[in-house]
Order: structure tokens, then C-alpha cells, then sequence
């Protein structure tokens, strides 16, 4: 009749935002939302009776509105700090929801694979915002002075200079074969000063532009990046398979290997010492003093990794997940070790001891690992 989890501990981070008073919210695949006041040290659930929605992006506006955008379920916001949700049940219902930009004026904007939805009334109803756009594909949003930008899948990047109604194409120097447009950051963003300077990372390049139309491409370490960071201190952080920093505005790069190979997907700044990094897979990492190289996993109390197959043997635990590894735990539940350091991020489905040499088999997406 009663359950409480009891781990392991982590999940697959697909977003982090940072809201008005400094919290750190993470949007977690099929592990709903959690939030953080003490840099991760410790984690509350948020979204209770969604935790199991596959949660793409969130935002938050000036009144400290939460919204969050799922996999095939719209839209859902909350009103009173994420202690009640609602579904804003409208025309992005069935949507996937990509990002959500909102401005100032608390105009909401967003990102789905149909294109670019607009709503005025605080997420209560949406208009399709795509004229001018020729692919439905839009994964990014970005904004700088009075101009939107929405980033593509397969056609680069649009701009908008009168709220959505009208977009036109701003890809000159963009290689379109650099793909998709995962993410932007402007100074705006960083309440720097300064409008139309803004970056683009695209799946296999970063771009700058100064005036949101001709862009450069900036030479980056080959990798795959997911997400980038124009910082409080105008330092320029990315992040993907590695971690890289430039404290000249992309002139030079310094680069940090990813903690146990994990793939960052998004990166927050709480202050100009402290950044927290969401990965797809073990969690959320933390950096402190400023210092990209060191990396902490800060997972405590985010049950959020979903689990494939469970199995015991000799009262030992074995645990697979959709991406965050393969656990075991001798103690009932109350530690868990990660096993799969040396087996690449995916999907498992099943870790097996052999009854008499005690050999563990592990059933991956890629095949089968042995140890």
C-alpha cells in the first residue's frame, strides 16, 4: 500500500533554468522536475502527479510563473512557486515542446517540431507564430534587443523583428550542413549591456554575430556540443562531449575533460563562481570556485533514472537504466555503486551475474559488455 524510493539516485538531464530568486530548476526525461537552493547539495521534487512526464524545457517569467514543456504533452505552469501544476489545455496540447522563450512584456514563445506558437494571455492560449519560416523543425529560441531567433533543425536561423508575425532567414556565413541549431545566448540574456551580439551553437560549429544577420564561425575543439553560456563575467562557456571556456569572447579556447565521460546537456550559472551542469545520464554535475576542470555529482534525493530491469542475486541488487548506467547495491537500497564507468552512455537492459564465476553480463544498447 505504501512505496518510497529508494534510488539509485540521478536521472537524464534534458534542461536547467535558474529562476528569480536564484534556484536551479532541472527538466528530467521521464523523471518530471526538481529543484535546488544549495547549489545541488539536495534536490525537491516539483510537478507531483507528472514526475513521469518526459520534461523538454522550462521557463519562468517575471512573476515567478513556472512553465514546463513536454514530449508530446504541451504545455503545463505553475502560479505558485511549482507547489500545484495545471495543464494548459490548448492548441500546443499534443505538442512536443522544444523551449519556451518569454519576454520581458511576458509574451511566451515556443519551440516545437510544428513550428513557432505565440501566446499573450500567459500560456492560456497560442497562436502559430511561423510566417516566413520554411521548415516545421524549431529547436532553439533566442533573443536579443527586439529581435527573436529560432533555430532550425535542417535550414539554420530565422529572425523575427515584430513579435513572430514575420520571419525571415539570417544564415549568412552558416554552413547549413552544420545541423541543428541546439541553443543561443545574447547578452541580453546576462543582463549585460549590449543588443545583437549573439552566439549560435549549431550540432557541429558555434557562430557569433553582431548584428544578428552576418555570422562567424568560431574555432571550437571538434566535439559534440549542446549547449552554450555567455557568462556574468563575458566568458563563454559550451559544453557537450567536453567542457570549454574562453574568457576572450571565442579568440581562445580552454578545454575540460567531461566527468566520467558524460554528456553535458545543459549548464546554468547560480554566480560568477558556481555553474551547475545537467547531463544525459548520471545527473546534475557542480562546479565551484570557477573552476570548469572539477566537477561534482550533486544527485542527492532526484529519483529520477528510469529503470529498465531489476534483478537479484545472492541478496545483491542489480539495477539497468534507460541512460544513466548499470547499479548494484549490497545494503537493500541504501547504497548504490555505478558499475558502468567503462561502458558507453545508452540504454541498458539487464545486468546478470552468473551463478557460479560471479562474471556480470550487461545487456546495452550496443550490445553486451562483460565484466
Amino acid at each position: 500500500p505504501q512505496w518510497g524510493s529508494i534510488g539509485p539516485y540521478g536521472g537524464y538531464i534534458r534542461c536547467l533554468i535558474k529562476d528569480n530568486s536564484g534556484k536551479v530548476l532541472s527538466g528530467n526525461a521521464y523523471g518530471g522536475i526538481f529543484r535546488t537552493s544549495d547549489a545541488g547539495k539536495n534536490w525537491e521534487q516539483l510537478f507531483t502527479g507528472y514526475r513521469y512526464e518526459d520534461v523538454r524545457s522550462l521557463a519562468v517569467n517575471s512573476n515567478n510563473h513556472i512553465f514546463a514543456g513536454t514530449d508530446l504533452h504541451g504545455l503545463y505552469r505553475s502560479t505558485n512557486d511549482g507547489v500545484t501544476w495545471e495543464r494548459l489545455i490548448n492548441s500546443v496540447s499534443t505538442r512536443t515542446i522544444l523551449d519556451i522563450l518569454i519576454k520581458s512584456n511576458g509574451d511566451i514563445f515556443l519551440a516545437t517540431f510544428n513550428g513557432v506558437y505565440r501566446s499573450t494571455d500567459n500560456g492560456v492560449t497560442f497562436s502559430t507564430a511561423t510566417n516566413g519560416i520554411t521548415t516545421s523543425s524549431i529547436y532553439s529560441l533566442g533573443l536579443s534587443g527586439d529581435y527573436i531567433f529560432a533555430g532550425t533543425g535542417n535550414e539554420g536561423i530565422f529572425r523575427s523583428s515584430d513579435d513572430g508575425a514575420n520571419w525571415e532567414a539570417v544564415n549568412n556565413g552558416i554552413n547549413l550542413s552544420d545541423g541543428i541549431v541546439w541553443g543561443f545566448a545574447s547578452a541580453e540574456e546576462t543582463e549585460n549591456v549590449g543588443a545583437i551580439n549573439i552566439y549560435a551553437l549549431l550540432q557541429n560549429e558555434l557562430y557569433h554575430s553582431v548584428n544578428g544577420t552576418d555570422w562567424a564561425a568560431l574555432s571550437i575543439p571538434t566535439g559534440l556540443y549542446l549547449d552554450v553560456l555567455l557568462r556574468n563575467n563575458n566568458n563563454i562557456a559550451v559544453v557537450g562531449s567536453q567542457i570549454l571556456n574562453s574568457i576572450d569572447l571565442g579568440n581562445n579556447w580552454t578545454t575540460y575533460t567531461s566527468p566520467t565521460d558524460a554528456l553535458f546537456s545543459s549548464v546554468v550559472e547560480i554566480d560568477d563562481n558556481t555553474l551547475v551542469g545537467g547531463t544525459q545520464g548520471p545527473g546534475t554535475y557542480v562546479s565551484l570556485n570557477n573552476n570548469l576542470g572539477d566537477w561534482n555529482l550533486e544527485v542527492n534525493n532526484m529519483p529520477a533514472t528510469a529503470i529498465t530491469d531489476i534483478n537479484t542475486t545472492g541478496g545483491i541488487i542489480y539495477v539497468s537504466t534507460r541512460h544513466s548506467g548499470v547499479f548494484n547495491s549490497i545494503d537493500g537500497g541504501l547504497i548504490w555503486s555505478n558499475l558502468s564507468s567503462s561502458i558507453p552512455n545508452g540504454w541498458f537492459y539487464g545486468l546478470y551475474e552468473h551463478p557460479t564465476t560471479n562474471t556480470l553480463f550487461a545487456l546495452h544498447l550496443n550490445g553486451v559488455y562483460r565484466s
